[in-house]
């Protein structure tokens, strides 16, 4: 619920403009803060195996400290009844939808791209050295993100309601690179060429999250936002158990390399959606 706080934190002091800029904030320091601990937690680990707990119940608690500082926005308004249930209209669904569906398929194929990976590593190479360049490809993966949260304002302010055509249009070529690679599998071309389409999953996952829920939230009322980002959550869950459910289905019987290719056609048949939530935002 920390959109919301902001949000009417940001509305009460007339900067709602800021929304998206203070929100992509908010995912580049996470990014941040994570490529420094993909870097440093192998040798902490390596070091004392007890070191990367220590240092997380410290961050937990540090966090628990700082969450008592967050101050919410009350506004002063007459007693009255006022109905709280959230309306699942044509626009809100269409946002919710297309957010599931699009966000999943870059979290699967992520996931599977990373397995792919290793699987065509295994055609030429020890796994020792599996294990370091894999290590080397997410941490660079890393970079990307805090990269692509950076340029990410830059690029909502030049091409406004175009980032979702320019966030599908990305997915689908990452996706094709993918399986590109997949059949170059017995040396580092391939690899280089998965590894890009890997990295592409990495940059544009925040800038979907971020500009989604703040298209999502414009079209609620205040009143419902609570209730809008926990709809838009949920969302996300189902959309990634759906696919991961017929992703499953498909490893039962088939390659990876076709469920890579089931996530493409999803990808591409997305565009319809990307399409309609494009003139919703115009309109």
């Amino acid at each position: 619920m920390d959109s919301v706080v902001l949000r009417e934190n940001l509305k009460f002091l007339n900067r709602l403009d800021d929304y998206i800029q203070i929100q992509n904030k908010g995912s580049l320091y996470y990014s941040i803060i994570t490529m420094i601990i993909s870097f440093i937690s192998g040798f902490l680990f390596n070091i004392n195996p007890y070191i990367p707990m220590l240092i997380c119940i410290l961050f937990c608690i540090n966090n628990c400290v700082l969450s008592n500082f967050i101050y919410e926005i009350k506004h002063d308004q007459p007693k009255e009844i006022i109905n709280h249930n959230f309306r699942f209209t044509k626009n809100i669904n269409l946002i919710l939808i297309t957010y599931s569906v699009i966000y999943s398929i870059i979290e699967l194929s992520q996931t599977n791209t990373k397995l792919f990976l290793q699987y065509n590593m295994e055609n030429f190479l020890r796994i020792d050295s599996i294990v370091i360049y894999l290590s080397i490809i997410i941490s660079l993966s890393r970079i990307v993100r805090v990269l692509c949260d950076l340029w990410f304002i830059k690029v909502y302010k030049k091409l406004g309601n175009k980032v979702p055509q320019l966030i599908i249009t990305l997915l689908i070529i990452a996706l094709f690179l993918v399986l590109l690679g997949g059949i170059i599998h017995k040396n580092f071309v391939g690899i280089i060429i998965t590894s890009i389409g890997f990295l592409i999953f990495l940059g544009i996952r925040d800038p979907l999250q971020n500009y989604m829920r703040t298209i999502l939230l414009d079209r609620c009322k205040s009143k419902y936002h609570e209730q809008a980002i926990l709809y838009f959550n949920i969302f996300r869950k189902l959309g990634n158990l759906i696919i991961s459910m017929i992703i499953t289905g498909i490893l039962l019987k088939l390659e990876l390399e076709y469920a890579l290719l089931f996530l493409l056609i999803t990808a591409v048949s997305s565009t319809i959606l990307v399409k309609k939530v494009k003139k919703l935002v115009v309109d």
